[in-house]
């Protein structure tokens, strides 16, 4: 038993009757038993490893004194499960399969956070739900929003899932864009116009001036907003019809 305090013992003592607490309270609040025991002062059950040495604070019942837990540990989710996206890499081909493992093992070597950024900006930028991401990809919609929003930990394979999702989002929109830049629009017939018989639909193609404002816009950004792509069309529309006029 040490019978002399030493500094920083008195320091703290200092700062105890500094904040109002007599002494005292304070003399009964150390006569009274503390919230936990010091491993050592108290008997052991049986079968109770005694290896900690003597005035290390045992375990808390609640859980607290623990070291905030992995990725794999503060998980919400609990039992494991294969997100059904994952299970669609099947249906790909081999080379579209490879490269979208490659690209999803490639991200999830960065930090988590960084890359829940990114995600969450691409949403915001394409005006899509997050309700989306979970119907794709089965994952909670509360986990997903908080691993968006603040960076909640979340399992390796679930990220994969919320990676895949992404590059898969990526690709169907850079070729949505790449077919109205090759003139992939069609234009539907429509009232009187219906053909009687099958045949073949007309189908509308930009012209060289519009197809360069195009191929320009795709080479400053490839994943356009939704406002970005109807100020495209709305600019071909306008360089059409000059053109038109001055034939």
């Amino acid at each position: 038993m040490v019978s002399k305090l030493s500094q920083l013992q008195m320091e703290l003592l200092g700062a105890l009757l500094e904040s109002g607490l007599s002494k005292e309270a304070l003399i009964q609040a150390l006569g009274e038993p503390g919230p936990y025991l010091l491993a050592g002062d108290g008997p052991l059950d049986k079968g109770e490893s005694c290896g900690s040495g003597r005035g290390e604070l045992a375990e808390l019942p609640n859980g607290l004194g623990e070291t905030r837990g992995s990725e794999e540990e503060t998980d919400d989710d609990g039992e494991d499960f294969t997100p059904p996206i994952l299970k669609e890499l099947e249906n790909l081909s081999p080379e579209e399969a490879a490269h979208q493992k490659a690209v999803v093992e490639s991200l999830l070597q960065e930090d988590p956070w960084r890359v829940a950024k990114m995600v969450k900006s691409y949403l915001q930028q394409h005006n899509i739900p997050q309700r989306e991401v979970v119907d794709t990809t089965g994952l909670n919609q509360s986990h997903l929003s908080q691993h968006l929003n603040k960076g909640t930990p979340m399992k390796t394979q679930k990220r994969a899932a919320l990676y895949t999702w992404y590059v898969r989002k990526q690709r169907e929109v850079a070729q949505q864009f790449t077919h109205a830049g090759q003139g992939g629009l069609v234009e539907e017939p429509t009232g009187d116009e219906l053909p009687t018989k099958k045949g073949r639909r007309n189908r509308f193609k930009w012209g060289p001036a519009s197809q360069q404002i195009l191929f320009q816009a795709y080479e400053r950004q490839k994943n356009p907003s939704k406002e970005e792509r109807e100020a495209l069309v709305e600019e071909c529309n306008r360089c059409a019809l000059w053109t038109a006029c001055n034939q």
